[in-house]
């Protein structure tokens, strides 16, 4: 097994760890038969910024406007080695998407500043806005809301508002260049995704 093998597992397996570690929010999520999911084909809730690290600060989604929103946590290491890639599609599709990247699950031990000492040293290696949730309302309405609230996450949100897949960071390169290019499915995806929702409650 060569050594670039070995990275990539262990890339992986760092992110199961981050999934398992919030895992038990999911469950919260769903125990409750009120709680309505948040699945694809759902309008996206409202953007709760409270400052913004990098970028221009954003409040509302614009009609016609695709949008990237990625949830990122300071203590987990593959959020923050997934930025660049990020980046490498936020130019890729720079006429048509806007990307934001939230910071969220903060923790007294990783305070605010320690989220802009990480973007700070990325450098140009993040292009796109990050910004603060504000209280926990992002991460409650989105997160906790979906059937898998670990992180690394992405969602998609179309030109109509609605959320159009929902995700790992390292799949979002065949998906933008399909909605972008007016090739997906939402309805398709909405039913694949309510079948994983269904076989994991």
């Amino acid at each position: 097994m060569n050594y670039n093998s070995i990275k990539v597992k262990l890339f992986y397996l760092t992110i199961l760890a981050c999934i398992l570690f919030h895992y038990p929010l999911s469950v919260e999520a769903q125990v409750s038969a009120s709680d309505k999911p948040l699945l694809i084909g759902d309008m996206a809730p409202s953007l709760k910024l409270d400052g913004f690290i990098k970028g221009s600060p954003l409040g509302t989604f614009d009609s016609g406007s695709i949008y990237v929103i990625d949830f990122w946590t300071t203590y987990c290491k593959p959020c923050i080695e997934l930025m660049p890639h990020l980046s490498k599609l936020t130019q890729k599709y720079k006429d048509d998407i806007n990307v934001i990247s939230v910071n969220v699950y903060q923790k007294r031990q990783y305070p605010r500043s320690r989220a802009v000492e990480i973007i700070d040293s990325l450098g140009r290696k993040v292009n796109f806005s990050v910004a603060f949730e504000s209280g926990t309302e992002m991460q409650n309405t989105w997160l906790k809301h979906n059937w898998n609230a670990g992180v690394p996450k992405s969602f998609v949100v179309e030109k109509i508002g609605r959320i159009a897949w929902s995700g790992y960071p390292t799949d979002l390169d065949n998906v933008l260049k399909l909605i972008v290019n007016n090739q997906w499915n939402v309805d398709s995806a909405r039913r694949a995704e309510n079948r994983n929702y269904q076989l994991s409650i």
